[in-house]
């Protein structure tokens, strides 16, 4: 049910839903210093939350939430999980957000759920990196991002290019999950070659993050 103050939110508030890479976790986008949009970007009960540098003057062309933004108003941007694809886990998370926004706002008469779970601040968390040891192709074990990895969880293993020895990966600290997969430097899902899974040694395949 929507609550009366939901035509006036409508022209103060903006949240622009988006998808990027399947390789990168959900996450909540703010401008640096907008105090309420970080604010109610934590409370959609996102895992990770990103602030962008404010900018100098406003761009156009640019997104709806930055336009919000640069015309004195709230705007939060959200990047979903995985461009060309439908997982139920991201519907979940995507459903429960929105929704927690509205209820911030005092647009529904339900309560926020999960605000009690740990928000990371991508720009100051401890960044653990897990690179390829080798070059070959990374067959992924079955974890999702945003989720939660103990020090020495099986993350895949390493085809070795040069003889075709399969090589484990291990998490070498425990973390939430940020990015896994062969993000390669170009990945792009609207150029889906960018998506293969051949690595080089030392490319790195996973991110673990954590609030200091």
């Amino acid at each position: 049910r929507l609550h009366p103050r939901m035509r006036q939110q409508l022209r103060t508030h903006c949240l622009d839903l988006h998808c990027w890479n399947s390789f990168w976790a959900s996450a909540a986008l703010v401008r640096e210093g907008r105090e309420e949009a970080m604010r109610l970007a934590q409370g959609m009960a996102l895992r990770f939350v990103r602030r962008s540098v404010p900018q100098a003057q406003p761009t156009v062309p640019c997104t709806l939430s930055s336009w919000f933004t640069d015309s004195g108003r709230t705007g939060l941007c959200v990047e979903f999980s995985g461009q060309y694809g439908l997982w139920e886990r991201e519907i979940s998370r995507g459903e429960r957000a929105v929704c927690n926004l509205f209820s911030l706002l005092d647009m529904i008469d339900a309560p926020a759920e999960g605000l009690q779970e740990e928000a990371v601040l991508v720009n100051d968390a401890q960044t653990t990196e897990v690179e390829a040891p080798c070059a070959g192709l990374f067959a992924a074990a079955p974890l999702h991002t945003s989720s939660w990895i103990e020090e020495g969880t099986l993350m895949g293993h390493i085809l070795r290019a040069d003889t075709l020895i399969s090589v484990p990966l291990h998490a070498p600290k425990a973390g939430w999950l940020y990015q896994f997969g062969a993000c390669h430097a170009e990945t792009s899902e609207h150029s889906m070659m960018w998506t293969h899974p051949a690595v080089a040694g030392g490319e790195v395949v996973a991110k673990l993050m954590r609030n200091p």
